[in-house]
């Protein structure tokens, strides 16, 4: 159970307990100058001469240009990883190539945390706004390198080519983000033993965020996944007297959320194709709360946390909401409060 939290006061100790996030470390492929990263630039990046990116490289100025930099439409190499900040990068200049040194975020938005096995053969683009690329296919090792927002192809992927001695960075559309994940099945990205019971008598949301962080932490490689659970993350997300916190963050997991006055099935469904590790769904007028996994057709599949209906996946309409209010239509009538993890 969550009591919606109104104190300024609260909302300052969220806010500073949100910033105090656990990093996972970077997991970077095999990268050399026999083995390099394919890519096409899709904006103008300035090019360094040092690894701290404090010195701009310099060219024969060409239309009035005089530091060197890679232009949109480029094709270039990463030739080598210096740190989790810092490339190396192959790319033309002026009829031939020269090497400098980028800033990661130029070319990955973000950095890999594990490697991971395609679940699906999915079409890549050369850009996060098009160009076809080629593909990544099934069963290929990749690592996720983060999201461009506001683009058709967010997703980026660095995947194998020729037969496994080059890479590329491919971008793809959130559908394929989501088959590389977890192949065309939706049940594939849950695990069996996901399941949780609330281990008090008002801690519902609790207990759904900690096997919707479960599934994230399943869903990213983690092997230690079944390690989260309510009491782990209690001392992050719960406030005694309160409840959940409308923020926080968790073995480099972090948690939001949203106020609602009802949600139709087709925001639901909309809203979980965007977060495929689930949410916390909540009706604060009774009150409780949910783990949402998926929608199959127009049902809402759903973990409940209260004994005798918990321990398994079962129709929406089928947990103690349901029982309450009656028909899956209602209880989406009667949504307050979702959380989801960014």
């Amino acid at each position: 159970m969550k009591t919606k939290l109104f104190s300024l006061l609260l909302v300052l100790v969220l806010v500073l307990s949100s910033a105090c996030t656990a990093s996972a470390a970077s997991v970077w492929p095999t990268v050399n100058a026999d083995k390099r990263i394919a890519f096409i630039a899709d904006r103008t990046i300035p090019v360094y001469k040092n690894t701290a990116l404090t010195v701009r490289g310099t060219v024969v100025p060409i239309a009035n240009q005089s530091t060197a930099e890679i232009w949109a439409g480029d094709d270039c190499y990463v030739v080598k990883i210096v740190n989790d900040k810092t490339l190396l990068v192959d790319y033309p200049a002026g009829g031939r190539r020269k090497q400098g040194y980028v800033a990661r975020k130029e070319v990955f938005p973000g950095v890999p945390s594990n490697a991971l096995i395609a679940k699906a053969c999915v079409d890549t683009f050369q850009c996060p706004y098009g160009g076809a690329w080629g593909y990544i296919d099934t069963n290929d090792k990749c690592y996720f390198v983060g999201k461009r927002n506001g683009s058709s192809y967010p997703y980026g992927f660095i995947y194998p080519i020729s037969s496994g001695r080059q890479w590329k960075l491919g971008w793809v559309t959130e559908k394929a983000y989501n088959e590389v994940l977890y192949g065309t099945d939706v049940n594939k990205g849950f695990p069996s033993g996901l399941y949780l019971t609330q281990q008090g008598s008002t801690t519902c949301t609790l207990c759904s965020a900690a096997m919707m962080l479960r599934v994230r932490a399943y869903q990213s490689g983690n092997a230690n996944w079944k390690s989260t659970t309510e009491s782990a993350i209690r001392s992050n997300a719960w406030i005694n007297g309160a409840g959940l916190r409308w923020s926080f963050s968790y073995a480099g997991m972090t948690v939001s959320h949203e106020d609602y006055y009802g949600i139709s099935l087709s925001s639901l469904k909309s809203l979980l194709s965007r977060n495929p590790a689930g949410i916390v769904l909540y009706c604060g007028n009774l009150p409780h709360a949910v783990y949402v996994m998926y929608c199959s057709g127009d049902t809402v599949y759903a973990a409940d946390t209260i004994s005798g209906y918990s321990g398994k996946k079962i129709p929406l309409a089928s947990t103690y909401l349901g029982s309450r209010y009656g028909s899956q239509a209602s209880i989406l009538a009667n949504v307050t409060d979702i959380w989801y993890v960014r």
